[in-house]
């Protein structure tokens, strides 16, 4: 019995390089619209307002990641069950996980950017260098031909990387299975 040469499928890397941007550039939505509210009640001073009347910090920003936090949930839920779709190897509860968390450390960094500005267009205009830049450490590395596994591990402490080499595992592992 012949067996067929082998042929080169260029279908993983090219889904690769494409499939981060569909799991990573969707959230920058959620991303900036809760910087924006929050840069918003914090020029307003309703936040200096609800501090007089006894509400700690603490209680505010709960409030905040809660809020937005569910709001979060619905979204990544969804979303998750359309990325089932795709990913039909992979475990819903790993894709429900991965999506959630990349979106929990989004509005943290929003928190962490919101902290820097007291104006609601100057704080997006940062919040949208720092997601991109973000996303550049993994264009910088994904376009080096030597990467070595420490570079990748640093690179990946910029949230939106590690979730583009997380992209590419997910369908690596759905070409190949």
């Amino acid at each position: 019995m012949e067996v067929p040469a082998y042929v080169q499928d260029d279908l993983s890397d090219r889904l690769q390089d494409t499939a981060q941007i569909y799991v990573v550039f969707p959230w920058i939505v959620l991303f900036l619209r809760f910087l924006y509210r929050l840069l918003y009640e914090k020029e307003r001073k309703i936040t200096e307002g609800m501090k007089m009347m006894g509400m700690s910090n603490s209680a505010f920003y709960i409030s905040w990641f809660l809020t937005y936090g569910i709001i979060s949930f619905i979204s990544v839920l969804l979303t998750s069950l359309l990325f089932k779709l795709f990913f039909v190897n992979s475990n819903f509860i790993i894709l429900f996980l991965w999506e959630w968390l990349f979106v929990l450390c989004l509005l943290s960094q929003a928190l962490f950017v919101s902290v820097f500005f007291t104006r609601p267009r100057s704080g997006i205009m940062a919040g949208l260098i720092f997601f991109f830049v973000q996303y550049y450490v993994n264009q910088m590395v994904s376009s080096s031909t030597d990467v070595t596994i420490g570079i990748k591990t640093v690179a990946s402490l910029a949230p939106h990387a590690a979730m583009s080499f997380a992209s590419g595992v997910f369908v690596e592992f759905e070409v190949f299975l």
